[in-house]
Order: structure tokens, then sequence, then C-alpha cells
């Protein structure tokens, strides 16, 4: 891949206004439904740093990244050419040293009459296999200096594996990990209902005076919340399928197929197999809530060992999927209890209906989801993984279950 076919990637190199007509600015811009995430508003992007941007496919990170050039190109008038876009997926051979001659071809031809910063875009780096060593080979060659390099990755491993192996190559800001996940639910009233937000407590404080104050705030807005509540647990916080909901009240097919392909899609890439991940799905869907062994698993499908099972269902969590969930060893005490039985929390309700409907081979989706959620026990499941995701996001760290003849939920 020389300059002119990266050139294919950076249409804006040969004409500024190409960033207009770009299919995921296009898209952003027909939407009834815009999201602009919060962490594009606190990127340091006069920096030496490398950031690293994980979230699941299909959940906004490729557009986040084509607004941030926009904005560069747009508002900040930077010159076309000092911005680079490269799909890795495009990369060819897929290898982190051809990574790195790219970059190097990039930057030698650039800095031929400038010496200004560049801003480098790295989508879907988890596609190359120890991508990271690429970024590495050019930073102890000491050809990253002025430059801001942004990565992008949906298997979380993978990228975190390649985070660990940069150590003081990334830079000096505190927060160069950013996780893109899809809307929790205060999020998803402020794209609905704008004039909401702003009535909306915020808890910053976490004893029982300041949670009971903020429920009662909360209730006097109960009429507006209670059906925006409803639909998010069959549209979870992808926009695709929120935007469905909101032209046409129904979520289409396709969408969930999109997000399944994209997921199976990642999995394979990492050598696991479809079918072995599918009869896996079907018993976590037949367990629920309930806690299990890894030896349960194995014992109960056709997977084969335990190792293999705790891998998928591992790999599972590393894609966004779900969360696994391990019993505390003593309550006021966050560690794990040794050799705990564990309980599978989904992280979005659309991820949920998505897998259900493709594990357990329903046609129709959006109808399975519709019959689902009528069962009040399938009700009250999906409200306690939300619960679940959400707690997990405000904590930013491990959260657990107790059980010792009674329950906790959540520790």
């Amino acid at each position: 891949m020389e300059i002119e076919v990266l050139g294919r990637q950076n249409p804006w190199w040969t004409n500024l206004s190409n960033i207009e007509r770009d299919p995921f600015i296009e898209e952003y811009n027909a939407s009834p439904i815009k999201w602009r995430p919060s962490f594009l508003n606190s990127l340091k992007l006069d920096k030496d740093v490398v950031y690293i941007i994980y979230g699941p496919r299909q959940i906004g990170k490729t557009t986040s990244f084509k607004l941030i050039i926009k904005d560069l190109l747009s508002e900040k008038n930077i010159k076309p050419k000092q911005v680079l876009y490269l799909n890795c997926e495009e990369v060819t051979p897929p290898s982190p040293q051809n990574l790195a001659k790219l970059l190097d071809d990039y930057i030698s031809w650039v800095r031929i009459d400038s010496s200004e910063r560049l801003f480098i875009f790295i989508d879907e780096a988890t596609y190359l296999k120890d991508w990271e060593r690429g970024i590495k080979i050019l930073s102890d060659r000491g050809r990253l200096k002025k430059i801001t390099l942004l990565a992008t990755g949906s298997h979380v491993m993978g990228l975190r594996r390649g985070a660990e192996r940069l150590p003081g190559r990334r830079g000096r800001e505190v927060e160069l990990d950013i996780f893109l996940l899809p809307l929790n639910f205060r999020e998803y009233i402020a794209i609905n209902k704008p004039e909401l937000r702003v009535n909306l407590p915020v808890l910053l404080n976490w004893d029982l005076k300041s949670i009971f104050k903020s429920i009662q705030e909360i209730s006097l807005f109960a009429e507006f919340i209670n059906p925006l509540f409803e639909s998010f647990l069959r549209t979870g916080g992808f926009l695709r399928s929120i935007r469905d909901w909101v032209s046409l009240g129904q979520i289409k097919a396709d969408v969930y197929r999109l997000y399944k392909d994209a997921f199976i899609a990642d999995l394979i890439r990492v050598g696991r197999r479809e079918t072995i991940f599918k009869e896996l799905a079907q018993w976590i869907l037949w367990k629920r809530q309930n806690p299990f062994e890894w030896t349960d698993a194995a014992r109960e499908t056709y997977v084969g060992t335990y190792p293999t099972v705790r891998e998928y269902i591992e790999d599972g969590e590393a894609a966004f999927v779900w969360d696994i969930l391990y019993k505390v060893k003593e309550i006021g005490k966050p560690f794990r209890a040794p050799r705990s039985p564990k309980k599978i929390n989904f992280k979005d309700p659309f991820i949920f209906h998505s897998i259900r409907a493709w594990a357990l081979g329903y046609q129709n989706p959006n109808q399975a989801a519709e019959d689902f959620l009528k069962e009040p026990s399938n009700l009250g499941y999906i409200v306690e993984n939300v619960v679940a995701s959400h707690l997990k996001r405000i904590k930013s760290s491990e959260i657990f279950y107790w059980r010792n003849g009674g329950e906790i939920d959540f520790v």
C-alpha cells in the first residue's frame, strides 16, 4: 500500500470538501438521533500521545474518528495531509512490520515540506496481531515526535495487551484509555428527551440518604422516564437500534444480524469457532442468573474441557458481550472468593436480544424480544442486567455478588 493507495482512505487530501461526503459523516448528518461521545471534548490533540479507544463493533468508533477529523479540517484548519486515517482491515499483508512501514512512509512524505503536528487515526487495530509492535518500532526510532495517534479496536484483550507492550511510549496524559460503550440510560434519555436531562439529579455520594433523595427527585418525572426505560429494554444503547425504534416502532432484522455478525467476526479472528460459542450462549441463556462453575458448562455441553469453556466465556467478555460476576470473598473486602461460582450479565439489552435470537434460532428477532419481555420474570432478568452494567461503569471496577443462604445481587 503506497501513498496513492492511502489516498483512497483519505480523500480530503485531494479535496477538503470530501470529508463532508464521507459515508459516516453523511449517515451522522442524516440521522434523526445524533450522539457525540463525551470523550471527544477531552482529547488532548496537541500532545505527543497514543490514545486507545476500546468498544464493541458498530458502537460508533469509526464515526467518532471521522467527526474528529472533520473538526480538525473544518474548525481547526489543519492541513488535509496532516491527517491520516488508516483502517487496519485494509493493511496487506496484515503485519505490524507492514503497519510500521506504511506509517513511516506517510510520515516521511508529509515531513518533506511540513514539520507541523500530524494526526494519525488507526481504526480496528486489533485486526493486526501484535499491532502495537508497529507503533513501538516507530517510537523507538523517534518517528512519533509531534504526532498525536489514536487507535481503536473491538476486542479488549488485544488492545489492552497492546497498551501494556507500549510502556513509556504513549505520552504522559492520565486518560489515555477510553471506553466507548453503548449509551447508558441517562444518555438514552438525553438523546430522546434532551429537556429532561438537566432536571435529572446526579448522584455524587453513595450514602443511603443521597440515594433516597435522588429517587424521590427522579419520581417526579416518572411519566416521562418509564416509557423511555421500556423502550431502552428493547433498543439498548446502540444508535442504529434506537434510530429504527424512533422511526419505525420496531428494530429491523438486519440490524440484529449486523451486530451479531460483527461480534462473530471478532471471535473468528481470535481463533474461536462459531458453533462452540453458539452452544455456550444457549447454555448461558438457560442458566440465566444462576451461579455456575466452568466445569458445569463443560459437563452439560459438548464444548469439551473447562479451560475451553473459560476461554470462550472470557472472550465474550473481552468482546463486550457480557460481564462475568464473581462471588465476593467477604462483605467489605472486594476480592474474588477462590474458585467461586460465576454469574453472567449481558452488557446491553440489545446485545442480549441479538445473541438470544441467533443462539435460539428466532427468525423474527424483534418479535422474539417483544414476546420475551411480556413475561415478568424475563423483564426482571433484563432489568437486573441493566443495573449490573450501569454499576460497573459507575464504579469503574469489578463488581461482585454475595450468596450465603440469602443473596445480594451486587457488592
